[in-house]
């Protein structure tokens, strides 16, 4: 049964059966009424999320390619579709997806006689691909909330916004006119559902302020054109001299020290002068004509000496602009400075070339003289040389053999794989130090119990042996960390994990600005409890790539400061951020060596291709990711020498 305050907004006749009508309203949810039967069902249920829950709807319209789908308009819930065949509801609601609705208040929906499909929302005006299920967002200029849709006898389509009634045309999805209070509207505030078109094609809107009809082939248009005319010139506030009137100037002369000028301008349109708007651009300086607005002036400064062209194109009130003979010409020459004329640049020349010849003439007399010198001291220095060859080589297979074992303590400090493995379904190490030394380094740790993995990598300061001791003594600090992480002395946070090294490093080496110490590192550390599912993310300088199962990337750009350094203050703050897992998805922390690294045409591999890189592979298996990753970089490497170290490691979930 129905009440005395049931209100429908919609009612459709179904396709199938003339005694079977579609209805919808507000708090009335989405009903089927038999009239012969007196059968009503209501698809209401706020506990199922595969059924109708919205309770007020605003529009029900019937697809035009398929009679048994219905659209309905709801308030807060977004787009419903329905199949009456299957009693299926498919919701359309806005997320982060930039192909998603608007808004999830939905105003009014409509099909147009193009096929066009059109979704009017509280936060502006959508174009819906059926086909595609995506949403195009389309700006009215600058209008907010579109309240409804109607379609005209010449096809145009017509919105009630926020800011006026809008005449738009759908194929060159133009704003053809804004209709205000002053085009005689009673007000702004239109309703949702009070839109109507008549048999003869005359347009009917309800709103706040009354109810307004018209018939869009009676209302007159405003194409007439007019002239643009100057009717300022300044320089910092103060006229410029002129000896004819503004109205009347051609060209404009500008010294080299004021190379500046401001101006104002104005159309010859006195019907509804207001809404007169204006473009302006200075041809040889500007690549595209400015859109000013409403604006009657602008202003240039610092210009080049050269020549060039001043252009004020203005429109009426309904956005014809003026032709080009109407438009506003106004020559501009700016004077060259006394240091860039003709006569200057000879003279730099004569005078360079004068230098340029002294300073050979002495080099020549200079380089004689150490000759002479170097011939004497070669012939000494060579049975010098002689003698010191075979100390010198049994030194340097001394320094080489001693490079040899540090290699091997060095990787015998690296983790074993078999860790990520309980943790995650997949994963990779792509480790390859540019010497046999190097400043990368990596950590897996299982802390809590065993409940819990961290997984770091860090980029020492140099490379070589320089930096294999930044990360010998990264190691010692890694050791005591892991320590107090499992007396829960330091709790299991990425940022304060890289808020202890930064800490650590500073104590132990002593420093402040004006320390000589220059040991630190970049890095990325990576926390994720198994039990509850919660990963975290803190990086200094270190972004972490991340793959959904959408193949899109998503990238945590980290902190912009080191790990220790004098610069770093010893309390630094390092920013933690909450990743939430999907199955599927894959991260990615890597080294700056393999952006840095230059190839054969003396590019950089570069942040674009690593990102690229990492998304094309990431259908592969981590095994193969790390194959391809090796062969990408060494095939950009080529014959140049590698320039750092580099570390990349994957884990999938």
């Amino acid at each position: 049964m129905l009440s005395r305050d049931t209100w429908f907004y919609t009612m459709v006749e179904d396709s199938d059966n003339p005694d079977i009508i579609w209805a919808n309203g507000w708090e009335q949810g989405f009903n089927r009424f038999n009239l012969k039967t007196g059968e009503h069902k209501k698809y209401l249920d706020f506990n199922s999320k595969d059924n109708f829950t919205s309770l007020t709807s605003l529009r029900l319209i019937r697809d035009r390619d398929n009679k048994n789908i219905f659209w309905i308009a709801t308030w807060g819930d977004g787009l419903e579709k329905f199949d009456k065949r299957t009693e299926e509801f498919i919701h359309y609601q806005t997320s982060s997806d930039k192909n998603s609705i608007s808004s999830n208040t939905v105003f009014d929906v409509f099909e147009d006689s193009r096929g066009n499909f059109w979704v009017a929302t509280d936060k502006g005006l959508n174009l819906f691909d059926k086909n595609s299920s995506t949403f195009i967002k389309i700006e009215l200029n600058g209008a907010r909330s579109i309240q409804n849709i109607q379609e005209d006898s010449d096809k145009n389509i017509w919105f009630a916004t926020d800011i006026g009634l809008i005449k738009f045309n759908p194929i060159s999805k133009e704003v053809l006119k804004i209709y205000t209070e002053d085009d005689g509207l009673p007000g702004l505030g239109f309703f949702a559902t009070a839109r109507g078109k008549t048999i003869d094609g005359e347009l009917w809107y309800g709103g706040m302020n009354g109810l307004v009809r018209f018939h869009p082939s009676t209302l007159l248009e405003n194409r007439d054109t007019n002239r643009v005319v100057l009717t300022s010139l300044t320089q910092n506030g103060e006229p410029i001299p002129t000896e004819k009137a503004l109205s009347r100037l051609k060209k404009l002369y500008l010294s080299a020290d004021k190379n500046l000028f401001e101006f104002e301008y104005i159309a010859l349109n006195f019907t509804n002068s207001f809404k007169n708007r204006y473009m302006y651009m200075l041809e040889e300086y500007d690549r595209d004509w400015y859109d000013a607005g409403t604006e009657k002036k602008g202003r240039y400064v610092n210009l080049p000496a050269g020549q060039y062209t001043l252009r004020v194109k203005g429109s009426n009130s309904d956005f014809h602009y003026s032709t080009l003979e109407q438009s506003l010409a106004l020559e501009i020459e700016v004077e060259r400075p006394w240091y860039k004329t003709l006569i200057a640049y000879l003279l730099y020349i004569v005078v360079i070339a004068g230098l340029i010849f002294y300073i050979i003439k002495a080099r020549v007399r200079m380089l004689e003289r150490k000759n002479a010198i170097l011939e004497e001291k070669v012939s000494q220095r060579t049975a010098e040389l002689v003698a010191s060859k075979d100390e010198v080589e049994k030194a340097h297979q001394n320094i080489k053999d001693s490079i040899n074992y540090a290699s091997i303590i060095q990787e015998a400090i690296l983790p074993e794989k078999t860790i990520l493995e309980e943790y995650f379904r997949d994963n990779f190490i792509f480790w390859q130090p540019r010497d046999m030394v190097g400043g990368d380094i990596y950590f897996v740790r299982e802390v809590e119990n065993g409940n819990s993995i961290i997984v770091m990598v860090i980029d020492g300061a140099g490379h070589g042996v320089p930096g294999a001791f930044v990360t010998m003594l990264v190691k010692a600090i890694e050791t005591q960390m892991v320590a107090d992480l499992n007396s829960q002395t330091l709790q299991p946070s990425p940022a304060n994990i890289l808020k202890y090294f930064n800490i650590a490093l500073k104590v132990m080496l002593k420093q402040d600005k004006k320390s000589k110490s220059r040991a630190g590192f970049d890095g990325g550390v990576l926390y994720y409890n198994r039990e509850t599912k919660m990963c975290k993310y803190a990086g200094a300088k270190t972004p972490l790539y991340i793959i959904r199962e959408n193949e899109e990337m998503e990238i945590i750009k980290s902190d912009r400061i080191n790990v220790g350094f004098p610069r770093t203050k010893i309390d630094q703050e390092y920013t933690e951020y909450d990743i939430e897992i999907e199955r599927g998805m894959q991260l990615y922390m890597a080294t700056d060596g393999i952006v840095d690294q230059e190839g054969v045409d003396e590019s950089r591999f570069g942040k674009t291709k690593l990102e690229n890189l990492i998304q094309d592979i990431s259908n592969e298996t981590m095994d193969r990711q790390s194959e391809i990753i090796k062969r990408e970089f060494n095939s950009f490497q080529g014959d140049m020498e590698q320039s750092d170290d580099v570390t990349i490691v994957g884990v999938k979930f």
